[in-house]
């Protein structure tokens, strides 16, 4: 009789609890107690248990008793062979046939050998016709390693996907309680754009009042901006955050900006943040009349450029006492400069034209008051600002300081300057307000009469209502 040597760990501290059955085995086998005698050292019976895809064996000699856990191969097949378990670290396994028979299995090297069969009762046992059993099933269990892997790598993905989704569930505990803090304004506009005449901080979200926000405004009153109520849905969507406004037909985004204006090279628009820069959260804060100070920085405000030139296409229709609809759409695009999409949030408010549009020192203007007079440096001012190719039209110049700046180099003047502002139209037709000096070099017995640009402080669009306060 061959005899087959099981050299395992005896793991019965740590097996699966659930019953076994006795079962007479068709060939004895040894079990491998340390020190035993061989001859008594075998076991004609194994107790195997199943439980869904777990499997229990253990086997008896006189010396010791050794008990094996298995896992169920689920990925394995083979004719006939309706379960198969096994345990990868001891390399021994149990299969179970169409016909309710147990297998004992163990791999040698790269082979795997079917050493004896398990029957209900000592005579079903000997009954069995263990060879063409074997004869039938060994071959199939060469599959084995294959399934094994194959099994590993589905369990990895079961694994991954557990813990996707557990990190979604984590995610969306925190969202909930996230949406929570953000207070009752929030909570009761959520998924909408509502218009504050004032900045508004996106880290005070839970401080938002009604009294906040206003439906109807006055173009040049104050500060405007929109406030977006984020959806979780809205900031999980891919792609690049646009914003759009619209009055009647005409409609201009920030993102068409880049596209028509900053794609490339040295414009204003060719690096700058998108309308997102002013997005924290789930909450946005899109200007369109900054409040003071809050203007620009190192970056541009494409959004609010964007709705200063939409005032610019429109300006025919800005006539004092008229009212217009403002749409303001917040939707995303696949990349930088791309300008159309479908809304995905949308606000609208009703824009007075009154005489508060052309207040030159109003927010909405961006303007200073004039220090004093001299027609000279104002023409010269005028002569330069017209000599560049792109500015088409100067409305008004003025002066910001009383007298020259001199810059001194060692001792000697340099040159002097003088500080300025105007309203002009570009070659795009946006209305634009200039802030800078120019400068007039010293030739070594006075100062030129020819001036020169400086330097440029403010260069910002701005509605086309302030060319009738500049007048």
């Amino acid at each position: 009789m061959k005899k087959f040597v099981l050299s395992l760990l005896i793991l019965a501290c740590n097996i699966t609890v659930f019953a076994q059955t006795e079962y007479y085995l068709s060939k004895a086998i040894t079990v491998g107690c340390y020190g035993a005698n061989p001859l008594t050292d075998l076991s004609k019976k194994a107790w195997i248990g199943t439980k869904e895809d777990k499997a229990t064996l253990q086997l008896k000699s006189l010396m010791c008793t050794k008990d094996f856990e298995m896992n169920k191969i689920s990925e394995f097949s083979g004719d006939g062979i309706k379960d198969l378990f096994y345990d990868a670290s001891d390399k021994v396994g149990v299969l179970l046939d169409n016909d309710g028979i147990f297998f004992i299995f163990k791999k040698n090297g790269s082979v795997y050998e079917i050493f004896t069969a398990a029957g209900a009762d000592k005579k079903a046992a000997k009954e069995i016709d263990f060879s063409s059993k074997k004869a039938k099933y060994q071959p199939a269990l060469s599959s084995i390693d294959d399934a094994l892997k194959a099994q590993k790598e589905r369990e990895k993905e079961i694994a991954e996907q557990k813990e996707k989704e557990e990190e979604l569930k984590r995610k969306a505990e925190e969202l909930k309680k996230q949406q929570e803090a953000m207070g009752p304004m929030y909570n009761a506009h959520v998924g909408k754009i509502l218009f504050v005449e004032k900045y508004m901080s996106t880290k005070n979200v839970a401080d938002d009042k009604q009294e906040d926000f206003v439906t109807e405004f006055e173009l040049g009153n104050d500060a405007l901006y929109a406030r977006a109520y984020l959806t979780p849905e809205f900031k999980g969507t891919p792609g690049i955050l646009d914003i759009r406004f619209t009055i009647g037909d005409v409609s201009v985004t920030s993102e068409q900006l880049r596209h028509e204006y900053g794609q490339e090279g040295k414009s204003r628009y060719a690096s700058v943040g998108t309308a997102s820069y002013w997005e924290k959260g789930l909450v946005g804060n899109f200007p369109m009349v900054s409040a003071k100070k809050k203007y620009y920085g190192s970056t541009y405000s494409m959004a609010e450029d964007a709705f200063k030139i939409l005032l610019a296409r429109v300006q025919d229709k800005l006539t004092l006492g008229s009212t217009h609809k403002l749409k303001v759409e917040l939707y995303h695009v696949d990349n930088l400069g791309d300008h159309d999409g479908e809304a995905e949030m949308t606000g609208e408010i009703t824009m007075k034209i009154t005489q508060k549009s052309q207040n030159i020192l109003s927010l909405l203007c961006r303007c200073q008051d004039p220090v004093k007079q001299d027609s000279k440096i104002e023409k010269q001012i005028e002569d330069l600002l017209i000599s560049d190719p792109g500015i088409t039209k100067v409305h008004k110049v003025w002066l910001l300081s009383r007298d020259y700046t001199v810059k001194n180099s060692y001792g000697a003047p340099e040159y002097r300057s003088m500080n300025a502002q105007a309203i002009i139209t570009t070659k795009e037709g946006w209305i634009v307000t200039w802030r800078g000096s120019v400068k007039y070099s010293y030739n070594g017995s006075g100062f030129s009469e020819t001036a020169l640009f400086h330097k440029n402080d403010l260069y910002m669009p701005v509605s086309p209502t302030c060319i009738r306060g500049a007048k």
